[in-house]
């Protein structure tokens, strides 16, 4: 029987899996045959002669005991079977197969696979480590944030949690897609890993957000110093960063509300203007839990329709004849009171609530302009806000001349008035908007003019046709020597030549009128003239021709 091998042992050295013969019964199987593979396997320790049975006891798991396999390849139709093995030190994890070869004799085949404790580390390598920064995940940060509170509650040691957030990084993906978005995540997770050290872990949160876990810290100055270092390292490769910093146990010893007031120090610094990385503080809870309310408010009342609609006529400088009116969102809740736009606005900006409320608002204008036009011969303009987020709508043209279409509007009778802020991102899809707008005849009005950095580049860039110059500059017009007259005197001229419309916002002195008058202004708009107003009083006050010099009994927020 071995002689009938040996024809074939070159062969068989050469074979990847461990082949050997095995002749016995019960527990006594003694090996008469292994090739090269075999022997490497069990490192000599079964000479040729001798039982295996003693090495599987001692060194191998296996499934079934010898009498089972033995019973299973007798009564098993191809007359052989596999089970899986491992090694009892190290895991290993193998298959064997054993086939009938003849009487009391069989032929095993034992084929490797890789280690029960490499896959269970690959796999937990897999499930921990973020695919695209390379960074460990979330799920491995609350497995190390579970563990570093327990030692901290134990040892009573300092920690600390630094939430950080690339700025804008919607605007990146937008302007050049998420493939720069992603390379971006990437810079920034290999700069965040050159911090770390043994008290420094950085892991990738989620999206654009990563968390460092910094623990034996003995003093905030320690953390100062990260966030100024981390902040200069970004702000030198030209990235934007915002970031907040909770401290175990000053700011709390729960867990979750250690993570949430990181969150809430991370939003106050995008609040104020981001790239900066603060310390959480009990005020920034309190603005939090204010702004929150006042979400929770806001959506009942667009649900409910406790939004009202005022109108803030404008005048012709020279002639004092009514231009239109500029429809303006007011907001009285029963608990509340009269709440500021100043205050509302941001928060329905950022909850995007904004655009539920933009379509409201251009309806309720362009039905209000359509009453006017039928029944009191109006012929002026509606002017109407409209917020970046509505004009990233894939259908808000549509949605505009539906609108028009619905209430017989001229388009040059409505003026959609936007502001600097829709230039942030995708600029050259904003502006194809607009355009179409202007196109077919609507009005394009910038809004807040001289508050940003680049507004002479806005003006040669977007299709306008009216120009609101800020309040800001209006405020100190008082004289022709002011520094503000100058300002303003330039930026008429300069419009005034590329033929825009020119709107003076905040207009409540005689004196800011005249000097107005003095720079051609071409229009006003303010307390002066008027005050927003309900329809019914603007009715009263202008088409009937019974305006007061003041309207009287309005809330002094307006």
């Amino acid at each position: 029987m071995i002689s009938a091998f040996s024809d074939y042992k070159t062969v068989l050295d050469k074979m990847p899996d461990s082949i050997f013969l095995i002749t016995g019964s019960k527990d006594t199987f003694t090996v008469i045959y292994e090739n090269d593979k075999f022997h490497k396997l069990t490192r000599g320790s079964i000479p040729l002669g001798s039982n295996i049975v003693d090495y599987l006891n001692k060194n191998i798991k296996i499934q079934y005991s010898y009498e089972e396999l033995e019973e299973k390849i007798l009564h098993t139709d191809e007359q052989a079977i596999e089970t899986t093995i491992e090694t009892k030190d190290t895991g290993h994890l193998m298959f064997l197969t054993l086939s009938y070869y003849q009487e009391k004799t069989y032929l095993g085949v034992i084929r490797e696979t890789v280690s029960i404790n490499k896959i269970a580390t690959k796999i937990q390598d897999i499930a921990y480590t973020d695919y695209i920064s390379g960074l460990p995940n979330r799920a491995c940060f609350y497995e190390n944030y579970k563990n570093q509170i327990n030692k901290s509650k134990k040892d009573g040691s300092m920690f600390a949690l630094m939430l950080l957030d690339l700025d804008n990084m919607k605007n990146i993906n937008d302007a050049n897609g998420h493939a720069a978005g992603d390379e971006l995540i990437r810079h920034a997770s290999q700069m965040l890993h050159s911090f770390e050290k043994d008290c420094i872990k950085a892991f990738r949160y989620g999206d654009d957000e990563f968390i460092l876990l910094i623990s034996d810290i003995t003093s905030r100055n320690f953390l100062i110093t990260i966030a100024d270092t981390i902040l200069e390292t970004f702000n030198l490769e030209n990235i934007e960063v915002s970031g907040g910093i909770t401290v175990y146990p000053d700011d709390s010893k729960d867990d979750s509300e250690l993570l949430k007031y990181a969150d809430i120090a991370l939003y106050d610094v995008k609040a104020n203007g981001k790239n900066a990385i603060n310390f959480f503080q009990s005020i920034m809870y309190q603005k939090f839990s204010t702004r929150v309310a006042l979400e929770y408010h806001m959506n009942q009342a667009f649900t409910d329709r406790q939004f009202q609609l005022y109108f803030q006529p404008q005048f012709d400088i020279r002639t004092n004849a009514l231009r239109g009116f500029e429809a303006l969102i007011r907001w009285y809740d029963k608990d509340l009171g009269w709440i500021s736009p100043e205050k509302f606005i941001p928060v329905a900006e950022e909850s995007h609530l904004v655009v539920p409320i933009g379509s409201w608002v251009l309806e309720k204008a362009c039905s209000t302009l359509h009453d006017w036009q039928k029944n009191w011969n109006f012929t002026g303009i509606m002017s109407v806000n409209v917020s970046p987020l509505q004009l990233k709508k894939a259908d808000f043209v549509c949605e505009v001349l539906s609108v028009r279409k619905k209430y017989n509007i001229d388009p040059k009778a409505l003026e959609l008035e936007i502001n600097e802020g829709v230039m942030i991102a995708n600029p050259e899809e904003i502006i194809s908007i607009l355009q179409q707008f202007k196109d077919k005849g609507f009005g394009i009005s910038l809004d807040d003019f001289g508050t940003g950095y680049s507004s002479l580049h806005y003006l040669q860039m977007l299709p306008l046709t009216t120009l609101k110059i800020d309040k800001s500059f209006v405020t100190n017009l008082m004289t022709m020597q002011s520094i503000e007259a100058n300002i303003t005197d330039s930026i008429i001229s300069m419009v005034s030549k590329i033929g825009l419309d020119t709107i003076a916002e905040g207009v409540e002195h005689q004196e800011q009128l005249h000097v107005l008058k003095a720079l051609n202004c071409h229009n006003i708009q303010g307390f002066l003239k008027g005050k927003p107003m309900p329809k019914e009083e603007c009715e009263k006050s202008f088409f009937n021709r019974a305006f007061t010099k003041n309207i009287e009994k309005m809330p002094s927020s307006y």
